[in-house]
């Protein structure tokens, strides 16, 4: 589903493994201008692995990532523990839950259209954040001036 999302916005799909070098490869596509997008589950934070690698993911700013948590409100036993888990959430999370940044961090996502345009929404806000904010990765050196090109001609 992810990676149609991604093609339908002209992008291209690649999973990270969440192991112990996430960050690393995060910096490495904040420095790369590449696009990222952490899909959690809430229960997957239960996970002490999981829910640290987020908590450490969450102490970090990282200009070219942004946060889906969609729920399952159809799922009884998801209901039944919400309280949980929304704490689970809180917990891995609780630099974006306080700081609710509605550009970076969506964790009420409640059904499927709903994840569809978050993250379509999340990945064009994330493409124009790098656009607008990221690092120019190649500069003009030297000392001849480049003048913008002038464009005539009676077809504009």
């Amino acid at each position: 589903m992810s990676s149609l999302i991604a093609a339908d916005e002209k992008l291209r799909y690649q999973a990270l493994p969440l192991d112990e070098s996430l960050l690393d490869r995060l910096i490495e596509a904040q420095e790369n201008n590449k696009i990222v997008v952490i899909l959690t589950d809430s229960w997957s934070l239960q996970v002490d692995r999981y829910c640290k690698l987020m908590k450490q993911f969450d102490a970090r700013n990282f200009l070219n990532c942004t946060v889906l948590i969609p729920w399952n409100l159809q799922d009884d036993e998801t209901v039944k523990n919400l309280e949980k888990l929304e704490a689970l959430v809180k917990y891995a999370f609780p630099t974006n839950v306080i700081s609710n940044n509605p550009s970076y961090f969506f964790d009420s996502i409640k059904t499927l259209a709903d994840f569809k345009k978050q993250l379509s929404t999340s990945l064009n806000k994330t493409r124009m954040r790098i656009i607008e904010y990221a690092d120019v990765r190649k500069k003009a050196e030297g000392g001849k001036l480049i003048l913008k090109p002038i464009i005539t001609g009676s077809e504009w």
